[in-house]
């Protein structure tokens, strides 16, 4: 039976009104726990139904609102009918063809597009044995992905069965299948690793069910809010792979705080409900506070004006708030059900090894934190070498059709061939095929054509090239290398900075759009806003740990340790995937470079999760000291209470995110090995090691502080 459960009393200012309303929520699940686990479980599974309607409102754009790039598209779109993110490329390898051949395939291409709605040849030029043909749609890209297939037949019925398809829309449609391939593989490969380290943990008992229960109710949960928002806010393809995985991770690691403690309670008071208040009263506390800081560090996402960066952040967000919600409401329910029934055996039982080891830290606590700064700065070296991409086409699985023809393309015409660079040229009501205007065009063409990053130039006076109205000129650049590379980001911001005067045109502006103008524009905004980012990071970070520690000296080290484990991350990533093809590594991708998406979204989740490896630990300590006023005696104890569940939940942690890691994409599998090693860092070297030294060697100071707020 439930028996009587008393609502909390009110309290005065922030710290208790949560308080407050954390009980609330704690004693509402109390009352009804069945009808709190049902809603939960029906919640549940709409946002798994849910999910399967987020596929039709995804989108990769990385445009940068207001920047230059997006007003160039924008123009072109006006002008000429089309935008290059619907924009289609057929690769036809022809070998010794003469020219009669060549005009035959060029007209198999032409009756292959005319069975495709809105699609029309832009350019095609036979290069390097290869017919490379642009085709221009009125669609967005994901209408125009869905053409992928019947352009393909369409290709296959003229005779051009040896076509490759690809640009945008068609590596859109050929990569989601990977994506939930993936998904199911590392969501299966994940729950199996997390359901063994709970058993390991907590034995065979039926404590095991409550992370389990938690994380089906935080990721369904989760993909229902989710799929709500993707009808209103534009989502990447990846949400899903991120928000299942990671949210998955996240409950882990707040149920296995909560389970542990309920253990510690149990054997203290046999009464479960009383026992659940308990844990609620202090482990409750800091999964509340940490979760509130993780929302609060992926919120800072907003401050990016691009699209594809602020709905990660929204996605994000969803799954701490929710993990929150549901640990104070679903969870307690559970809990109430258990009972006293939450066994005594398991891995987390065991203290001898934490002992011994606070031993060595009391006796060399300056060795100790020399040794392991050491450790991080080694990892964090390759750091200095770091190259980062917006996104890059070497990120996509190389086994899908439309990454087959990249390839082909990029070993025979350049890197640059699938994202050319897309110039327009506004000659006010001179008239674009004036002469003057025309020999300008003819002229600049010809300069562009002997710079070293170019490959080659297409431009005429058709109407492919000019308007209608005779306002714009149109010249198409392919450039010999990929457009994150820093030769293609040199070519853009050098043409941005043409004069036109010196090609003979008179009062004429130059727009400069495509793919490598876009990724600068992104980058540069990253480059804005990052710095601030890391600031809101590092200060929200300061001020839970100064709220809960009371002790200013061992917040600023701890973030200071926060920014080192980082930076190590970093280093370890270069180190992993910055290579070329030929240095093989088991399972994981080489990239030229870094995915920019993929690192900020690392860089606020590894600190939001770190955070509560902080929370876990440092909490404890001061409950301990709180008890007995000495420091040596509460990091002893502390440690010891936690050292045991922060390693066994960071081992959950990484369990959950081999399906990230396993998977075929290259920035997931940075963001989810970039996961991975940062939380193995911080919940052993800087949690178990680094912070007791930490506080050890300033006790003065938090002595003092202590004292003082007391």
């Amino acid at each position: 039976m439930v028996g009587q459960v008393e609502l909390p009393t009110r309290a005065n200012g922030v710290a208790g009104y949560t308080r407050t309303m954390r009980e609330r929520l704690v004693g509402l699940s109390l009352r009804r726990p069945r009808t709190s686990i049902a809603v939960a479980f029906l919640i549940a599974i709409g946002g798994v139904l849910g999910s399967f309607t987020v596929d039709a409102q995804l989108t990769a754009a990385t445009t940068v609102p207001g920047s230059p790039s997006a007003e160039a598209d924008l123009l072109m779109q006006t002008a000429f009918g089309e935008g290059f993110a619907g924009t289609f490329t057929i690769i036809v390898p022809f070998g010794d063809a003469d020219d009669a051949e060549i005009r035959e395939l060029e007209a198999q291409v032409r009756d292959a597009v005319d069975a495709v709605p809105t699609a029309r040849v832009e350019q095609m030029r036979a290069i390097a044995g290869t017919l490379y043909a642009l085709i221009g749609t009125d669609l967005p890209i994901l209408e125009a992905s869905a053409s992928t297939p019947s352009f393909r037949r369409a290709l296959a019925d003229v005779g051009l069965a040896q076509a490759m398809l690809t640009g945008p829309p068609a590596l859109e449609h050929d990569v989601r299948p990977v994506l939930a391939e993936d998904l199911r593989t590392g969501t299966l490969v994940g729950g199996l690793l997390i359901l063994l380290v709970l058993l390991i943990a907590f034995g065979w008992s039926r404590i095991v069910l409550l992370p389990l229960f938690m994380a089906l109710a935080v990721i369904g949960g989760s993909l229902a809010v989710v799929s709500m928002l993707s009808f209103v806010i534009p989502v990447v393809p990846y949400v899903t792979n991120i928000v299942e995985l990671v949210g998955l991770g996240i409950a882990i690691d707040y149920a296995l705080l909560l389970a542990h403690r309920l253990r510690q309670e149990v054997g203290k008071q046999p009464d479960p409900f009383v026992a659940v208040r308990a844990v609620f009263a202090t482990a409750g506390r800091t999964v509340w506070l940490a979760g509130v800081t993780a929302a609060v560090s992926l919120l800072t996402l907003l401050m990016v004006p691009v699209p594809f960066v602020r709905s990660l952040a929204v996605a994000g967000v969803v799954v701490p708030v929710l993990a929150v919600i549901t640990s104070h409401t679903v969870l307690p329910a559970c809990m109430a059900l258990i009972g006293t029934t939450v066994g005594t055996g398991g891995l987390l039982r065991v203290r001898e090894t934490t002992e011994r080891r606070q031993s060595f830290l009391r006796r060399r606590p300056g060795l100790t934190l020399v040794l392991g700064g050491l450790v991080l700065l080694l990892l964090a070296s390759p750091v200095t070498t770091i190259r980062i991409a917006p996104a890059s086409l070497t990120a996509i699985p190389a086994e899908v059709p439309a990454m087959q023809a990249v390839q082909y393309l990029q070993n025979r015409i350049g890197p640059g061939a699938i994202t050319p660079h897309e110039l327009l040229i506004d000659v006010g009501t001179t008239g674009a095929r004036s002469p003057q205007n025309d020999k300008a065009r003819q002229a600049l063409a010809d300069w562009l054509g002997d710079q070293p990053a170019v490959f080659g130039v297409f431009t005429e006076s058709t109407t492919r090239y000019v308007d209608e109205a005779e306002r714009f000129q149109r010249i198409f650049v392919l450039g010999r290398y990929g457009f994150a590379d820093e030769h293609n980001v040199e070519l853009v911001r050098s043409l941005r900075l043409l004069d036109l005067a010196q090609f003979g045109y008179g009062n004429a502006a130059l727009h400069v759009g495509g793919s490598p103008a876009q990724g600068v524009d992104f980058l540069d905004a990253l480059r804005t806003w990052v710095p601030w980012i890391l600031m809101i990071l590092l200060g929200a970070a300061w001020l839970a740990l100064s709220r809960i520690l009371r002790s200013w000296w061992l917040a600023t080290c701890s973030v200071g340790l926060n920014l080192l484990t980082l930076t190590a991350v970093l280093g370890a990533l270069v180190f992993l995937f910055q290579r070329s093809a030929d240095a093989q590594l088991p399972l994981l991708l080489p990239v030229p470079q870094l995915e920019s998406w993929a690192l900020l979204l690392l860089t606020v989740l590894l600190f939001a999760i770190t955070l509560d490896y902080q929370l876990f630990l440092l909490a404890r300590v001061r409950e301990r000291y709180v008890q007995s006023q000495d420091i040596d005696e509460a990091v002893d104890g502390g440690v010891a209470d936690t050292a045991g569940v922060i390693v066994i939940a960071a081992i959950a942690f990484i369990g959950a995110l081999s399906g990230l890691v396993l998977g075929r994409v290259a920035g997931l599998q940075e963001l989810g090995a970039g996961l991975a090693i940062g939380v193995a860092l911080d919940a052993s070297i800087v949690r178990l090691f680094l912070l007791p030294a930490l506080a050890r060697l300033l006790r003065q100071k938090i002595w003092t502080q202590h004292a003082a707020s007391h």
